[in-house]
């Protein structure tokens, strides 16, 4: 039977324009909301508890080839097996109270009392929600623990793990926590009293017995959280144990490259493995901000800007390939260096951070990667020198920075 399509009180059947418009608007706005995701957020399969704890572990004097990962795994009880490891990773400077800062600052600090900025790994992650909570012992900055809501001092190393636990006690275990924990005075120079190096690397091997037991007791007292939480260790910087005797405080390769290792705890979602491309622990502060989004995307656009760190996130995920950094900067009392992985100059410097062009010191890593031969000790500078030289001298212009030490 036909039914007139004019009876009273009967709507034509199918979507009016005001709803066909309506819908069109609400699946552009689900289209723009998944792009934006997509661009802003990891992948699901690669993320961690966006309210872990963060525990970092900036251990002066600490070189690469002292302990094993496996054996900082085993002193921090971390199974070697889920180890994320940077084996060619770098300190940016000798003086353990600047590489603190700089890895704080993810860069490269100059001048050792300038005050923190918003951008600071403290600030950013306290504006977030984190408590922040600063333990260290020796000579420390006086900016370093203020940056933090909570800070303690330990008299000596022993005394660190103790220390810790009173930190921890006072801790809110509801609300994440950013916990930094610098161990100074291992860091204090062997080299001042002998250069023997058999001597000095027996003093060494006693330094490095003690930290481990140190290691494992700070290990002890972070179980009192049972919050998930990413445990990373750096060295800051090595010591000189003898390769070259009469200069022993220049920024040296042996004593530059120290551990760095991450691994998380009570839940998955961080990448484990070696990573063999070069880095610097000024890089942490960028990668920590991106695990946990608090870098807007602003800065995710400038990624490669002026400062020295460098975010290792896509290179952990394997959605970027090395190289993070074509040179890194290097910076102690004294000398400023900057190398690549076949070159390195290293260049004396007068207060505020003024290079001595005249007495500078190039050396192929390559051929020489001891650094036992000076190739502009008796030749002027040819192109490969004077290009690093001029990237260092730009690098060390930098007004903020660039003040007298004390």
């Amino acid at each position: 039977m036909n039914r007139p399509s004019d009876l009273p009180g009967l709507s034509v059947p199918g979507w009016s324009r005001a709803e066909r418009g309506a819908l069109i608007v609400l699946l552009l706005l689900l289209v723009g909301l998944f792009v934006f995701r997509a661009q802003s957020r990891r992948l699901d399969d690669s993320r961690i508890p966006l309210n872990a704890d963060f525990v970092l572990i900036h251990v002066a004097g600490l070189r690469a080839d002292a302990l094993t990962p496996a054996e900082l795994a085993a002193d921090l009880g971390l199974p070697s097996e889920e180890l994320l490891v940077w084996s060619n990773a770098y300190a940016p400077s000798g003086d353990a109270r600047r590489s603190l800062l700089s890895l704080l600052r993810g860069d490269l600090v100059l001048n050792l009392e300038a005050q923190p900025g918003p951008g600071s790994l403290a600030a950013r992650f306290s504006a977030a929600g984190w408590q922040t909570v600063f333990v260290g012992e020796g000579e420390l900055p006086q900016a370093a623990s203020h940056e933090f809501q909570r800070s303690y001092k330990a008299d000596n190393p022993k005394l660190v793990p103790e220390t810790l636990v009173e930190a921890l006690s006072r801790s809110d275990v509801e609300r994440p926590l950013l916990l930094m924990i610098h161990l100074g005075s291992t860091g204090r120079p062997l080299h001042t009293t002998t250069t023997d190096s058999e001597e000095l690397t027996r003093s060494y091997r006693q330094r490095i017995t003690d930290l481990r037991g140190d290691l494992a007791r700070i290990a002890q007292a972070l179980k009192g959280r049972t919050r998930p939480r990413i445990v990373t260790l750096a060295g800051g910087s090595g010591l000189e144990l003898g390769g070259h005797p009469d200069a022993p405080d220049r920024p040296w390769q042996d004593h530059l490259r120290v551990p760095l290792l991450m691994s998380l705890q009570g839940a998955s979602g961080l990448p484990r493995g070696e990573l063999t491309t070069m880095v610097q622990s000024t890089d942490l502060t960028p990668t920590l901000f991106d695990l946990v989004d608090l870098r807007p995307t602003h800065e995710l656009k400038v990624n490669r800007g002026p400062g020295a760190g460098r975010s290792l996130e896509a290179l952990m995920h394997g959605w970027e390939l090395p190289p993070v950094h074509e040179q890194l900067l290097f910076a102690d009392v004294g000398h400023a260096a900057i190398c690549d992985e076949r070159w390195k100059l290293i260049a004396p410097v007068d207060a505020p951070w003024a290079l001595r062009e005249d007495a500078v010191m190039l050396f192929a890593l390559e051929e020489d990667p001891t650094e036992q031969h000076d190739l502009a000790v008796n030749s002027p500078l040819g192109p490969v020198g004077t290009e690093l030289l001029g990237q260092l001298r730009r690098r060390l212009a930098r007004p903020e920075e660039a003040v007298a030490e004390r």
